[in-house]
């Protein structure tokens, strides 16, 4: 009889999918074994700052340092990387194949030789440990002697002309030097489609006699048309409510 297989369980998928997930997270995290100076090792015949440039180092990372008995490996700090002393090494091998952990990252760690004048000669080597999802480059990939460009200068502020003033604010309007030093006089209403005066021709003859001016005449002119316009006005309707109220 032949074997049927079912479909997979649940509990199946689960573990295929850890195994895969597993395999998958060793070959993100494994391990490199990182052989300093390439072919010719840590060596005065190695451009370790040109293997440095091309070689990322993240944590987890092991540097193999092959050499002979004419070197040695020291670590120092950065300062004495700097000045290439050998005084004070945080580390010091002299295996002739050293294997060191990279561990930590986000650091940089400091190698160079310290036999005779090997450092200054250039077998030394600065490694900037990354981490994994990092994409900052090996510091040494830039070379010694670049730099950044430095930002362009601000542009220069604007000046100003030297002829340049301020404007002067327009000039007032012109006087009306025709308009009279007086207002005209004013025209009284008209009552009826005429024109009232306020006394008959003797009493205009009167008012001139007495030394009334125009101005006085018209204010007694307006309040002539005023009794005028009440009496019209209110006469007629009270006459009207009069005879109203009587009935």
């Amino acid at each position: 009889m032949g074997v049927i297989v079912g479909p997979m369980s649940w509990s199946v998928k689960v573990i295929v999918a850890i195994v895969i997930w597993w395999m998958l997270f060793r070959c993100v995290s494994a391990k490199t074994n990182h052989s300093v100076g390439g072919s010719t090792g840590w060596d005065l015949a190695s451009d370790l700052r040109a293997w440095a440039a091309a070689t990322p180092f993240y944590a987890g990372d092991n540097l193999v340092f092959r050499y002979g008995p004419s070197h040695d490996l020291l670590e120092v700090n950065r300062s004495d990387f700097a000045a290439c002393e050998t005084i004070n090494p945080i580390k010091a091998y002299r295996d002739g194949e050293t294997v060191v952990p990279l561990e930590e990252g986000g650091t940089t760690r400091y190698f160079f030789c310290g036999r005779s004048d090997h450092c200054s000669r250039g077998l030394k080597l600065e490694a900037q440990v990354l981490l994994h999802n990092a994409t900052v480059k090996n510091p040494s990939s830039s070379g010694g002697n670049s730099r950044h460009s430095p930002p362009p200068p601000p542009p220069p502020p604007l000046r100003r002309k030297a002829n340049s003033q301020h404007l002067s604010p327009p000039p007032p309007p012109p006087r009306n030097l025709d308009r009279p030093s007086h207002p005209p006089p004013l025209t009284p209403p008209a009552i009826g489609g005429e024109y009232c005066r306020p006394c008959s021709g003797a009493g205009v003859s009167v008012t001139k006699l007495i030394g009334i001016d125009d101005n006085i005449e018209m204010m007694i002119s307006w309040v002539h048309a005023a009794g005028l316009i009440f009496l019209r006005c209110w006469t007629f309707p009270a006459v009207i409510a009069f005879h109203l109220l009587n009935s």
